[in-house]
């Protein structure tokens, strides 16, 4: 990060205490932590610190870095972090990026607005544009008639004709490979182009588009590309569907421009695809700008070289599981064409590329592929720089703790022949094995990490060593523990090192501290979970299945709202699981609540507008009773699509009653669906649709009130019997899932119902733990509790400390639950780094440890304990209600919160029951992050 941007980052965090009329204004308007939400605008009834005189932030369809946007001026939004009192602003259109005497392709003179979120361009008036460079800027009117503009943020349009007639390249396959490989499912291909230092100092941006096929059968990227040695970006995401149901080819692309020089320069890729020849092909497109938006061409379709993969890369055993299969890179040094993403390599043996025929053609029979801009941004390759503990366990072994879960891969730096063993033969193998947890003792195999994961994945390479290479691999793969077996060196920490597969890092916007050690700790876990299991689509884990699930994602997408203003990779993955819905019943319900969660993050409604068609329809209302009132999923059985899911795993449902005909966690999550639904016909204006979804949300409520809640007792039934009769179980989870789909006549009837959940919790047969759901449950129970003012009861749940062996707490998941044994480390237990899919494996016996939907505790911090939620779309306006009272243990007396949005920085202080709100209104933004190994 530049100094100037630390200097404002360190300034914004450490704001002195506020001084005398600060208070006084704030016990006006802001009273303890335990009185009803305060309604906050920007600049309005709350100080704004302002960073910055103009605005800043510029983000063109919820991206940064706007490359590839569609040719469709109508399908633009812009977003920026505005000053304090605009009332007007202006949006203007350049061809190119110019930097003095610009002449505007397009001006929509002053709008009377005070939004800065999805704003959109007049209709009908701006030019379709061609494909090529642009800029976009936006001038800012306050109430006092003093203007400013921003800088001009570069995007390009996206070149769908060109893309529709590309063809698709793949290295040759020779006649002679080795017996044991699986031939021509990987390879290398590299295109080299020159620049002189005139057509270097005219270029201002060199975008390069990549695409590839197929990314199905491994469920992630076939294509890791490098520019001159550094990686750049890994693509494609997997196939989406748009609203018609056509199925699209995602092109990925990032900017080249830092990593070009005079001279020779070379782009190449590392593909894998497990899939049959026919669907592997591979296209890049690269084009140098001037300021001017003229176009250079840098690669050319006919321009590639090359070289099979599979003597190099010996793609023997699958990394996968029964979901998936990716071949590991099991490296022969001796055939490795290292360093042939880089000027000056020698491919005068590599090939031309065979021609694949169209790129997009023949996807199914009478289906082609449309091919479509990406909506996210560019996912690459970054070094873990945290140096590993390393622990010799004899000749040639080491095992190696990052200290920290990754999803990515590992690099070794083998040093110059001079520091081998006298004894250690030239191309000495060695085998490496990656892993989740240690066993507490060696295996037959000899061997300390667990390789063969609970999840089914078999994480073992084995790698043919050279003097003074760097050995690493496009594997994506969960771990933390790295053993080497055979080496014919002295490991030291500084030759090994994590390789991780992710969005370059949006969270150094947030910060929270509070005097709560277990609430910090929880803090850095779920920050960690969200940037190192997020690449370009949220997917429960990238272990066992690589699926994307609808309520995995709603948990994912808040957990993501409380570290960053990143909202395109939620948007893209949301838009990607309307058209690819999954098996739970729930889940069709849940994906409207993240779809209206979307809108009041960014503003932005073009999405819900779009899509609106296909989410009206996610509902269960064909299957409402007429007698009851009550709905089923159309599945009565246990398994398969609409089944009930309640919870998972099965271990984690308290006994919950799934006999039962029409189930009580269902029809809450119905109530929560309708309602979502009303809110979103509202905003895309069918107020017909808006009206039927919220009367069928009242009509629902008060059916569950009717037939399954006790008012004698407070309790809600697990459901009811096909016969009518009500089934005599009781879980948490329907006290929880009421909660929070407001299901409840009043304030009154919800402290009922959270008192009888309490007292419930702590029954004798709860084992000792008062958290009775799965780890994915226990969103719904801390959020239900928070939602209703129930903190303190939160909060007990969440920080309960007990961690010992089998406790449903996180203090057990920080602790012990990665392995409740001594580590050979430090001879402590063995606490997860990211979070985890289930409290133990007694539970679950195949869960991950790489789990996001285990970030519940992200959003209870942010929306719970500190109370920050959006009221109107984009954080125009929210509340603060800070909840930090405790059942069980001390109250939370100070902290402090800087929550990111679209509009800037929300800095929320506590300090003994007081709360102090700052607006960072116009925030610093992070530092480019350039990918790095």
């Amino acid at each position: 990060m530049p100094e100037e941007q630390k200097t404002h980052v360190i300034a914004r965090r450490n704001t002195p205490r506020l001084d005398k009329q600060w208070l006084l204004w704030y016990h006006e308007h802001i009273s303890s932590a335990r009185t009803e939400p305060t309604a906050l605008t920007w600049g309005g009834n709350c100080m704004q610190e302002t960073l910055t005189a103009r605005p800043c932030g510029l983000r063109m369809n919820l991206r940064r870095e706007p490359w590839g946007m569609p040719a469709d001026p109508a399908a633009w939004r812009f977003s920026w972090c505005p000053p304090e009192g605009q009332s007007a602003c202006r949006l203007t259109i350049f061809r190119g990026v110019p930097d003095e005497d610009p002449v505007p392709l397009y001006d929509t003179g002053w709008m009377s607005c005070t939004r800065s979120t999805g704003v959109s361009l007049p209709a009908g008036e701006c030019p379709t544009p061609e494909a090529g460079l642009y800029g976009w800027q936006v001038q800012i009117r306050d109430r006092s008639g003093n203007e400013s503009r921003s800088e001009v943020q570069p995007f390009s349009v996206f070149d769908a004709a060109a893309w529709r007639t590309a063809h698709g390249i793949w290295p040759s396959t020779p006649d002679c490979l080795p017996d044991d490989c699986n031939p021509g499912v990987c390879g290398f291909v590299r295109q080299r182009f020159f620049l002189t230092q005139e057509q270097l100092s005219a270029t201002i941006y060199a975008p390069v588009s990549v695409t590839a096929r197929s990314p199905e059968p491994a469920r992630q990227y076939v294509c890791t590309l490098y520019v001159n040695g550094q990686p750049l970006l890994v693509a494609p995401p997997r196939y989406g569907r748009d609203p018609q149901g056509r199925r699209l080819l995602f092109v990925q692309t990032a900017d080249m421009m830092p990593y070009l020089h005079a001279g020779e320069n070379v782009v190449g890729a590392v593909l894998a695809c497990p899939g049959g020849s026919a669907v592997r092909m591979f296209a890049c497109h690269a084009v140098a700008y001037g300021r001017d938006g003229t176009a250079q061409q840098l690669v050319s379709p006919d321009g590639w070289r090359g070289l099979d993969g599979t003597a190099a890369l010996r793609p023997r055993h699958s990394i996968g599981t029964g979901y998936f299969t990716a071949y590991a890179q099991d490296i022969d040094g001796e055939v490795y064409p290292f360093g042939f993403a880089e000027p000056g390599f020698d491919d005068g043996d590599w090939l031309p590329c065979v021609d694949r025929g169209l790129l997009t053609a023949g996807f199914s029979e009478g289906e082609d592929l449309i091919p479509a801009p990406a909506g996210c941004d560019p996912v690459s390759r970054f070094a873990y720089e945290m140096p590993p503990r390393v622990l010799r366990l004899g000749e040639g072994h080491y095992l190696a703790d990052l200290g920290q879960e990754i999803a990515g891969t590992v690099a070794l730096d083998v040093p110059g022949a001079a520091v081998w063993r006298a004894d250690a033969l030239h191309g000495a193998e060695v085998r490496l094995y990656m892993g989740e947890q240690l066993c507490p003792e060696p295996g037959t195999d000899g061997t300390l990490v667990k390789w063969n994961m609970n999840t089914g994945n078999r994480y073992r390479l084995a790698w043919r060593l050279t003097p003074g290479r760097r050995f690493t691999t496009t594997d994506l793969m969960t771990f933390r523990f790295v053993e080497l077996i055979g080496l014919p060196f002295e490991l030291t920490p500084a030759m090994l090192r994590g390789v991780t597969v992710r969005r370059a890092s949006c969270g150094e916007e947030s910060h929270m501290d509070c005097d709560s050690p277990l609430l910090c700790d929880l803090w850095r876990l779920t920050r960690n979970t969200v940037e190192l299991t997020t690449q370009d689509l949220y997917v429960d884990s990238q272990s066992r299945e690589r699926g994307a699930y609808e309520g995995d994602a709603l948990i994912n997408q808040l957990a993501a709202y409380s570290f960053e203003s990143d909202c395109a990779t939620a948007r893209f993955s949301l838009e990607y699981l309307y058209a690819h819905r999954t098996w739970p019943a729930e889940y069709i319900l849940w994906i409207t609540e993240a779809a209206y969660e979307d809108y009041m993050a960014t503003g932005d409604d073009s999405s819900l507008v779009r899509w609106y068609p296909i989410l009206r329809g996610k509902t269960f209302s064909a299957f409402t009773d007429a007698d009851t009132g009550l709905l089923h999923s159309g599945n009565a059985g246990g398994a398969g699509t609409d089944a009930v899911l309640v919870d998972w795993p099965p271990s984690e449902r308290d006994g919950y009653d799934m006999s039962v005909r029409y189930n009580t966690v269902l029809n809450c999550a119905a109530v929560a669906g309708y309602e979502a639904l009303a809110r979103i016909a509202a905003v895309v204006g069918e107020t017909g649709d808006s009206g039927d979804f919220a009367a069928r949300a009242a009509a629902l409520r008060e059916a569950i009130l009717t037939r399954l809640y006790d008012p004698a007792t407070g309790d809600f039934s697990d459901g009811l019997y096909q016969d009518g009769n009500r089934s005599a179980h009781i879980s948490q989870h329907t006290a929880a899932y009421a909660l929070y789909a407001g299901v409840y006549r009043d304030s009154a009837m919800a402290d009922r119902i959270a008192g009888r959940l309490w007292e419930r919790s702590l029954r004798p047969d709860a084992g000792g733990s008062r958290i009775r759901m799965s780890v994915y449950g226990t969103y719904f129970l801390l959020m239900g509790l928070y939602r209703t003012g129930h903190g303190s009861m939160a909060n007990s749940l969440l920080l309960d400390g007990d961690s010992r062996p089998g406790q449903r707490t996180f203090s057990y998941m920080l602790r012990r639950s990665v392995g409740d044994f001594p580590s050979p480390f430090d001879g402590l237990p063995i606490g997860a780094t990211l979070t985890t899919e289930a409290w133990n494996t007694v539970n679950k016996p195949n869960m991950t440890f790489s789990h996001p939907w285990g970030a519940a505790a992200a959003v209870a911090i942010a929306r719970g304990v500190f109370g920050v939620t959006p009221t109107s779309p984009g954080f125009e306006t929210f509340s603060v209600h800070p909840q930090t009272e405790s059942m069980t243990g001390e109250p939370i007396l100070s902290g402090e919160l800087c929550l990111p949005t679209v509009r800037g920085i929300i800095q929320v202080s506590i300090s003994r029951g007081n709360c102090s709100v700052r607006f960072v209104g116009a925030s610093v933004p992070p530092a480019k992050s350039t990918s790095s190994e």
